[in-house]
């Protein structure tokens, strides 16, 4: 009886400190927070937001993944109290993304030579997004329907994304036919964002 007693008694000692032992070697399986900074503007914090690595994800007649690495906070050069964060896509362009104040959304601009890319979304949880994907033919300045986009984060860190393929872009451009007018509050917050682009 003794004996067993023993065997029960580190079993539980076992159990009590296991998720201690766990979260010290690196075990936790907590999501990536961000701390805003003390002190600095709605916008600023919002945009601040973004740091990190995101997969962005969206479908017109199959299924794409777009990687982005945002990181550097910056400060608008044409809206006063409005910051972007500068980063990649995953191919090694330049995006820039923010918290647009006028519309009240989120917003990334990744440029391409013939057509740009733009998204439209918000935040449904730490570290998920959803929202609109579009393209932009720069030759008729003419913007395709929302297409539903879905985002997460994968990481804090700038350097975790996996590269897509060059080819996967022009296969998006000639599936995504339907463009729409230039007149929307969608086109024009790309308008605002393109601006950033240094």
């Amino acid at each position: 009886m003794c004996r067993l007693y023993g065997v029960k008694r580190k079993l539980l000692l076992i159990t009590a400190f296991l998720p201690l032992i766990f979260a010290s070697c690196g075990g936790g399986t907590t999501d990536p927070t961000i701390d805003p900074t003390p002190g600095a503007s709605y916008n600023q914090q919002q945009t601040e937001r973004l740091y990190g690595s995101w997969k962005f994800t969206y479908t017109l007649d199959t299924t794409y993944t777009d990687g982005y690495r945002l990181g550097t906070l910056n400060a608008s050069t044409s809206t006063p109290g409005d910051y972007f964060l500068s980063g990649t896509n995953d191919v090694g362009g330049p995006v820039v993304a923010g918290y647009d104040s006028t519309y009240k959304t989120f917003s990334l601009y990744d440029p391409g030579s013939t057509y740009d890319q733009f998204y439209i979304f918000d935040f449904n949880g730490q570290n998920m997004v959803s929202g609109c994907y579009y393209l932009i033919e720069l030759s008729t300045n003419r913007m395709t329907d929302c297409f539903a986009m879905n985002g997460v984060r994968s990481s804090l860190s700038t350097a975790s994304v996996a590269a897509r393929s060059p080819s996967d872009l022009q296969q998006k451009r000639l599936r995504a036919s339907a463009l729409s007018s230039n007149n929307g509050p969608a086109y024009r917050a790309y308008l605002r964002l393109k601006t950033e682009r240094r």
